[in-house]
């Protein structure tokens, strides 16, 4: 201060600090704490390390895009303290409003799930490094209704006729095509996993395929979980590929080039692009099939429909699919079993009704 209350005020502040000292305290001495860093501040560093160190770089890729284009507009100058359970609720309702960033509308709820995941991601880091005790983002997601599905596309599966009309096209007018349209329907794989299969993956004596990695947007990673897995073929998977293999053999000693480890290469020597092949092969494929647009990952949840459909267990499935628990195959694919199992329920009829004759007098002694 100024003037007469300004010496009154550092005569007080004075006192006040040489007593704290008299007592032993030496805070008073001690340079002030900086001031806690803004979620702006914060979210960048932990891009650049932690999530550097603990992510895939696609997903680290994907966080990025999310906190630039969605976190930062909203949070970015509110310090880490400051952030409340309250605010990030309001911006939830905000963002399934009206949260499109080009034009408008509402963003899909997996998208906000996303959201609020990073958030969480980076305010976990931040209760570690001591600049919050609670986490506000934690379970917030259970806010955001359910959009019917754990993995990317909500199940729009093709039926087993549109699958063979699917395989019919490619095989006629797609053949350099058709091993890998089958393969993706005869195993349930990822687009990324199957575009990342090398001919060591194959094994045609076993009939049996090993995932071991994923090919996503130019990038070579590990699997979804980080586990390798091994998939059954069928006979008409194990026959395709043999001949296909075979074909690439002979191609390889006709052009005097050296054979690619890889068990669907591109002109380049490495894996397919998967947008290239959405656009390229996909639609096209479709388009001459009669087919709706749906996108390649329904091959997966058709081929989960038809092995419900033909009496699989759900264990054998989650293996199949390479889902972590069980828990994760029953939220997408729950709903296809209950008709399966209604004959379960039919036979407690069956077995009642073989002694209605010596029930029936019984039951009507104690209604008369």
């Amino acid at each position: 201060g100024v003037g007469k209350a300004g010496k009154r005020a550092a005569s007080v502040a004075a006192e006040k600090i040489q007593a704290k000292l008299a007592l032993g305290d030496l805070s008073p001495l001690q340079p002030a704490a900086p001031p806690a860093p803004t979620l702006r501040e914060y979210a960048q560093r932990w891009l650049s390390s932690e999530a550097t160190l603990r992510l895939k770089p696609i997903t680290a890729e994907r966080y990025t895009i999310v906190v630039n284009r969605h976190l930062l507009p909203a949070f970015g100058d509110t310090r880490v303290p400051d952030l409340t359970r309250s605010a990030l609720k309001t911006q939830l309702a905000a963002w399934l409003a009206n949260g499109k960033v080009r034009g408008s509308g509402p963003l899909r709820p997996g998208t906000v799930r996303l959201l609020v995941a990073t958030l969480r991601a980076v305010l976990n880091t931040a209760m570690e490094d001591g600049l919050i005790s609670t986490n506000p983002a934690s379970r917030l997601g259970r806010f955001v209704r359910a959009d019917g599905a754990i993995e990317d596309e909500a199940p729009d599966p093709f039926t087993a006729d549109e699958v063979q009309a699917l395989l019919g096209v490619a095989e006629r007018e797609y053949p350099e095509w058709h091993p890998f349209s089958l393969t993706m329907a005869r195993t349930g794989l990822r687009i990324g996993e199957c575009l990342a299969l090398q001919r060591d993956d194959v094994d045609v004596t076993r009939r049996t395929l090993w995932i071991r990695r994923t090919w996503t947007r130019g990038r070579l990673g590990t699997t979804k979980g980080g586990r390798s897995r091994a998939v059954d073929l069928s006979p008409q998977a194990v026959q395709v590929l043999r001949d296909w293999m075979s074909i690439q053999e002979t191609e390889a000693v006709v052009e005097g080039k050296p054979l690619s480890p890889w068990l669907f290469p591109s002109p380049t020597g490495g894996p397919w692009d998967d947008r290239w092949l959405r656009w390229h092969i996909w639609r096209p494929l479709l388009r001459r099939a009669g087919l709706r647009h749906r996108g390649p990952h329904q091959l997966r949840h058709s081929y989960a429909s038809l092995l419900i459909a033909a009496g699989a267990h759900p264990k054998y499935i989650q293996a199949q699919l390479g889902h972590a628990s069980i828990t994760v195959t029953m939220d997408v694919y729950g709903h296809l079993f209950p008709g399966t199992f209604a004959r379960l329920v039919d036979a407690l009829d069956d077995a009642t009704a073989r002694n209605l004759p010596a029930t029936a007098p019984a039951m009507a002694a104690k209604l008369g």
